[in-house]
């Protein structure tokens, strides 16, 4: 196979990616991607529910992941990339890493 002909294909999938990816090192590939993801870090930091802070050696760290998802119209064209940044809520334990609970849906 020639370079001419494997870049072809990649360059189209880069540029518009059609399926929503399962794991960060498959959505890397896409811009599109790229730009959801600094949208919701934009949104998390402008309704300070989120910040960066460096690590002290006794804090227990909570892991993250993103979820992906596509919206699209109803004839089935991107509507837009949707990205969510989500918690591994389930490893904390209670009264070390948290003395409440709350929902975080508006009302």
């Amino acid at each position: 196979m020639s370079e001419a002909t494997s870049a072809a294909p990649i360059c189209q999938v880069m540029s518009s990616p059609n399926y929503e990816p399962i794991a960060f090192s498959n959505a890397d590939m896409y811009e599109a991607w790229h730009g959801a993801m600094r949208d919701e870090i934009q949104v998390l930091h402008s309704n300070d529910t989120w910040s960066l802070d460096s690590l002290h050696p006794l804090m227990n760290v909570i892991g993250s992941w993103w979820v992906y998802r596509i919206k699209r119209y109803v004839n089935g064209n991107i509507e837009q990339y949707k990205v969510r940044l989500v918690t591994k809520g389930f490893t904390l334990q209670e009264n070390i890493d948290y003395s409440k609970t709350f929902s975080p849906v508006i009302k």
